[in-house]
């Protein structure tokens, strides 16, 4: 700071301030020095990068487009992205662009993973598979280019199967739900693995095959402690954050949890499941008369809160006056005439 007030306008100092406020998140102050600091290579892409946490997209973009003329790799693949974005989303001005920016792009970032893959993007949107498969085999591991192999179905079946693999064993979303499900449907060991990965995903759908896989177990009547501990354990994590994150990914507005989908997993994948476990405890040898308390007193929330599941266990509980209850006479009569049905 010294310096700084001896020489307020030294480029070398300015950028070195700006590295410093930005790390402190102080987003004005930190543009302030970078803009003093510009002709400072690197100063652009931070100025950019600044710029669009703020919000500001036509400063950041112009700032990133400035970096690129000093050959600044960091500046040339923000623009790349920001058009790869673009005709991804289905805009083909957005095409050429992209092209224009991976062309005049520093040879040794046109190799990296990640630049590889968007060209293989650009090379399928524009009607050349083969050319396309030769860019995301050159990504190497780059997760987005091995499940590209696999869904544009691009080489045989088994190439596209161990791409689809390595990419759900790179934490690919897509992939590890696909891949998480092929593994359902063979030995108890796979789906062991399968389930590890349908747990790990964020994918929405993922959530509903571990349920599906619960459901057929209950039908055919298997369901032993082991199972249900499983299904605790899954179903106890998936808490209302979790929930909102996959709320999000459904939701294509991008700005608030989509709420059917809130919903539906709150009542439809939770409760049932919830509701399964507690009745498996309930009935258990090993639970005690006040777990067994704690246990009934949870399903009377959930019959009160109309789940026909649960009102037909509290409904026969306290018929057979198992268990110390905390019900109403009127309620526990309406319970058991459902479950008299």
């Amino acid at each position: 700071l010294r310096a700084y007030a001896m020489d307020p306008d030294h480029p070398g100092i300015n950028y070195n301030l700006g590295l410093l406020y930005k790390k402190c998140d102080d987003v004005d102050q930190a543009i302030s020095h970078f803009e003093t600091a510009s002709p400072i290579e690197g100063s652009y892409f931070h100025l950019g990068e600044l710029y669009r946490k703020k919000g500001e997209e036509n400063l950041s973009i112009s700032n990133f487009i400035q970096g690129t003329d000093d050959e600044c790799q960091k500046c040339q693949l923000e623009m790349m992205r920001h058009h790869f974005e673009i005709f991804m989303g289905g805009d083909e001005f957005g095409i050429s662009n992209f092209y224009n920016f991976f062309i005049i792009s520093d040879p040794d970032l046109r190799k990296t993973m990640e630049v590889q893959y968007m060209f293989g993007e650009y090379q399928y949107k524009m009607g050349r598979p083969s050319a396309a498969g030769l860019s995301f085999r050159c990504a190497g591991n780059y997760p987005d280019a091995l499940f590209a192999v696999y869904n544009y179905g691009l080489g045989d079946l088994g190439d596209r199967e161990e791409c689809l693999k390595r990419a759900a064993l790179l934490d690919h979303e897509e992939a590890m739900y696909l891949h998480g499900c092929r593994l359902m449907e063979g030995t108890p060991v796979h789906i062991d693995m399968g389930m590890n990965f349908l747990q790990t995903s964020k994918d929405s759908r993922a959530i509903m095959a571990l349920y599906d896989h619960f459901e057929n177990i209950m039908k055919v009547g298997s369901l032993c402690q082991e199972t249900t501990d499983q299904m605790e354990k899954i179903f106890n994590d998936l808490d209302f954050r979790k929930l909102m994150e996959i709320g999000e990914k459904t939701n294509l507005s991008g700005d608030n949890p989509n709420p059917l989908f809130l919903e539906r997993c709150a009542k439809l994948y939770l409760v049932p499941s919830r509701i399964l476990w507690i009745k498996q405890k309930l009935y258990s040898r090993d639970t005690t008369a006040t777990q067994k308390k704690l246990w009934f007193n949870q399903l009377v929330l959930y019959a009160d809160d109309g789940h026909v599941e649960a009102q037909l266990i509290v409904a026969k509980i306290y018929n057979i006056g198992e268990v110390e209850v905390e019900i109403s006479q009127a309620n526990a009569e309406k319970w058991y005439r459902i479950a008299a049905k």
